[in-house]
């Protein structure tokens, strides 16, 4: 239940709306142009009906699309389903104002089911890994020019081993470990594990700039 209600509260978070699966097609107008999306069974497309310029990706791994706001620009953004054992997981198209195009933020399918963090300019994401869910993670991000960028991680263990959490903020490419938490705290908050992430992360963000 607890899960359910934080992919719901993903969905509602980014107005999306639902598109049915498989060989989709939609039109967007941005910035005095019109875009045509479109997916099949062998690509994945975004075409700019004015200027004829064209996005094209090879459908290797993708299952349908949906449309939506991430960034909070007021701009249509275009989240590209993933198939597999991964839920949420989406590659995200933004309209770059500078380029006056569409371009993919890198590394943005990294981190699934992802919700802003309030009033500030960064994310974070929840990833199942292992145990029966047992064992589950989150990183904190934010949007550089063109790809996904990642400052902290919290990574529960509670398969009956070493459980605990540690929490870690990113040195470059490397994991530093800052805080060691018991994996009983998430039992003093509401929704255990989900409002555990989700209040962390609003009152620490800062340690890991």
């Amino acid at each position: 239940m607890e899960r359910c209600l934080f992919a719901i509260s993903f969905f509602i978070v980014f107005n999306f709306i639902n598109v049915s699966a498989q060989n989709q097609s939609d039109l967007i107008r941005v910035n005095r142009s019109q875009y045509k999306v479109e997916l099949d069974k062998d690509f994945f497309l975004i075409k700019n009906l004015t200027t004829k310029a064209v996005i094209r990706r090879t459908n290797k791994n993708f299952v349908g699309f949906k449309l939506g706001d991430f960034n909070r620009d007021g701009l249509t953004d275009i989240f590209v389903e993933w198939g597999g054992n991964m839920p949420e997981r989406f590659s995200l198209f933004v309209f770059s104002k500078e380029d006056d195009k569409y371009i993919e933020i890198e590394k943005f399918s990294d981190y699934p089911a992802a919700i802003p963090l309030k009033g500030t300019r960064y994310y974070y994401s929840y990833f199942p890994a292992g145990c029966a869910d047992n064992a589950w993670g989150s990183d904190l991000f934010y949007i550089g020019k063109k790809s996904a960028i990642k400052i902290g991680r919290i990574k529960g263990d509670g398969c009956g081993i070493d459980d605990k959490i540690v929490i870690s903020k990113m040195d470059k490419e490397k994991a530093v470990e800052i805080e060691t938490l018991p994996i009983e705290t998430i039992q003093k908050f509401e929704n255990t594990k989900w409002s555990f992430i989700a209040q962390y992360w609003e009152n620490n963000f800062r340690k890991f700039l």
